[in-house]
């Protein structure tokens, strides 16, 4: 399970496929977080989790709707 997810859905799957160019990767879209149903997260080049980001738009004025 990743860092914050919660057990509401099944675990993400992360593929990292074995001839990938090294280096890390930012995945940012819909994440089942427990603060957020959206963010962003960093994986190492074995695909690790190295940090996560909640990500709002609560803070927008155009916002009506909480996140």
């Amino acid at each position: 399970m990743l860092p914050t997810q919660t057990d509401r859905r099944g675990p993400a799957l992360i593929y990292v496929h074995p001839d990938h160019q090294q280096g890390y990767r930012a995945i940012v879209g819909a994440f089942d977080m427990e603060e957020s149903l959206w963010g962003a997260m960093l994986f190492d080049r074995t695909g690790q989790p190295v940090h996560h980001w909640n990500l709002s738009t609560e803070h927008l004025p155009t916002n009506r709707e909480p996140d």
